[in-house]
């Protein structure tokens, strides 16, 4: 694969070089190593980058890398997609250069990064920054880990509006998609997010073509990572909302490996769903008290479903796990 790699790389590389600087040159086959950089530039504050420009990387006087600008439509801005090369597994300090075709300038005395062999640093999205500062990469938290809507004749909560935030540096790009998207809306448009910054994502449910019961969608949030929210709706055709008739608990929560649930009538059917709407556990217990085996499934952020001669109820149930655990086989039941 390092081979296969490294012959793209070198083809890539080759390929670019047309207008650099003449000393600005490398050829991947002369190397061992190599990572990544898909970069833009800052200079003084001000981006750089035009059609022929060239970002170049250094160790000493010696060339590891060079790339030339390629506009990208999506960030209406000139990327630089570099490889990086180095004989040294890490460790070298690599200096970057870039130079300006308009007045045939080279400028210097950028931020320099520590080499290090099958390092990746940057995307299209959320590209590298080259400037006279380190850089710092966006680090996204969102203020929720999930979210329960409600609709009946008395109450509603069909709406939520959490945040999302970048707590590290750069420039952090976000989406928002639904898996399903049947009944959600999300009132939220795709944005850029400083360091340090925070925007609303509001989450609307429409109830006009639904009937009485429980509806389950994943909202995913696509940036330097994935986050994945599990988001319920119950819609209730009762005077009073199901989880004020239905007097129920699970315990202990967050759970390690069992939980138990207790509800003041028979729980008829009981149902624990994933952050993607899948069911994992589906039974009919005909009892008050119910306790389960958890111990196979993943840490995470679950719905907890149960209903009951007066309804239905959900509950969120988080699992924790150690390290040092693995999950079973098999999900064990037993009555209490």
């Amino acid at each position: 694969m390092k081979k296969i790699f490294i012959t793209i790389s070198f083809l890539l590389t080759t390929i670019a070089l047309t207008a650099q600087p003449n000393e600005w040159s490398v050829s991947g086959a002369d190397y061992e190593y190599s990572m990544t950089v898909s970069a833009i530039v800052e200079y003084e504050g001000v981006n750089q980058g035009s059609e022929n420009d060239f970002l170049g990387a250094f160790v000493g006087n010696e060339c590891r890398g060079v790339a030339q600008a390629s506009y990208i439509e999506a960030n209406d801005n000139y990327l630089f997609f570099m490889v990086i090369f180095a004989n040294e597994y890490s460790g070298e300090i690599i200096e970057f250069k870039f130079f300006n075709d308009d007045n045939q300038n080279i400028l210097e005395g950028f931020h320099t990064l520590s080499f290090a062999d099958g390092q990746n640093l940057g995307t299209a999205s959320i590209p590298y920054i080259v400037s006279e500062t380190e850089w710092i990469a966006p680090i996204t938290h969102i203020s929720t880990n999930s979210i329960s809507l409600y609709h009946n004749d008395n109450n509603s909560h069909l709406s939520e509006t959490f945040h999302i935030s970048n707590l590290g540096g750069g420039y952090l790009s976000y989406q928002t998609t639904l898996k399903h998207g049947n009944w959600c809306i999300i009132e939220t448009a795709p944005q850029e997010l400083s360091a340090n910054e925070s925007a609303p994502i509001t989450l609307q449910a429409d109830t006009e073509n639904l009937s009485p019961g429980e509806y389950f969608d994943t909202l995913t949030i696509h940036s330097e990572r994935l986050i994945h929210i599990p988001v319920s709706l119950t819609i209730s055709s009762v005077g009073i909302n199901a989880a004020e008739q239905i007097n129920w608990s699970i315990f202990p929560n967050p759970a390690h490996s069992n939980v138990q649930i207790q509800a003041n009538s028979a729980i008829n059917i009981l149902t624990i769903i994933d952050a993607c709407g899948k069911s994992l556990v589906n039974l009919q217990p005909g009892v008050n008290i119910y306790s389960i085996d958890i111990s196979n499934l993943p840490q995470g952020v679950y719905i907890t479903k149960i209903q009951t001669k007066n309804g239905i109820a959900t509950k969120k149930l988080l699992i924790e796990k150690s390290k040092e655990e693995m999950p079973t086989e098999y999900v064990g039941i037993f009555f209490e």
